[in-house]
């Protein structure tokens, strides 16, 4: 690992990350597989299932920062190889789109958390609101600036022509979608489980998509 060159754990954190981020989102309590299904937007649901698994919370909330990290790395990585002229240009910006979601995806788990590990007393109900509250509204601002911010970085790709092109045109397509359903689901709190679902389901697309060209920075070393 102390050898491997930049583009080749570019390449594997382009695998690993997104994989570790998709698993540890899916066993969030709330996500699906640990607590059912939970309403994001309803506030007392979701307070109370992650009380109810805070073991589970706080595993699938640290693996899912340090997926989402590493997957900036990677992308990071991606975009640096872009020539200039090449799409490198609005690779960056789009870079930097993610970057700050992840920061806000990363704060709004930190405050997650807080209520998942106790720190606020249980009967202090009001406060544990305030909290997830905050956390809520960080996190679809930041979904909201990483779905631009992706778009960007495929567009940059699709203008490099270096990837399968049919490939590129159906993620920036999604893309576009995630940016317009994350928009609706922050101005109206009862679609925002239904963007979160849609925002999954092209989650998974990328993951894909980008795990293909991380394969790929792997063979070229």
């Amino acid at each position: 690992m102390g050898n491997m060159s930049v583009n080749k754990l570019g390449g594997l954190s382009l695998i690993l990350g997104p994989v570790v981020s998709i698993i540890s989102f899916l066993v969030r309590p709330g996500g699906g597989i640990v607590g059912g299904n939970v309403d994001p937007a309803d506030s007392a649901a979701s307070i109370g299932v992650l009380l109810q698994n805070s073991g589970s919370a706080g595993i699938s909330f640290l693996l899912l920062s340090i997926g989402l990290i590493v997957m900036l790395f990677g992308l990071s990585v991606l975009v640096n190889n872009l020539k200039d002229g090449e799409g490198l240009a609005v690779g960056r910006i789009g870079l930097l789109f993610i970057l700050l979601a992840t920061a806000g995806w990363v704060a709004s788990l930190a405050l997650t958390l807080t209520i998942a590990g106790g720190s606020i007393p249980a009967a202090a109900t009001q406060s544990a609101g305030a909290v997830y509250a905050a956390g809520l509204g960080i996190n679809i601002l930041s979904s909201i600036l990483a779905a631009v911010g992706f778009t960007f970085v495929v567009l940059g790709l699709l203008a490099s022509g270096k990837y399968n092109k049919n490939f590129t045109l159906l993620v920036l397509v999604l893309q576009l979608v995630t940016v317009v359903t994350s928009v609706m689901g922050g101005n109206d709190l009862s679609f925002l489980q239904t963007a979160s679902m849609i925002a999954g389901g092209v989650y998974v697309v990328t993951v894909i998509y980008v795990a293909n060209i991380g394969r790929s920075m792997l063979n070229e070393g």
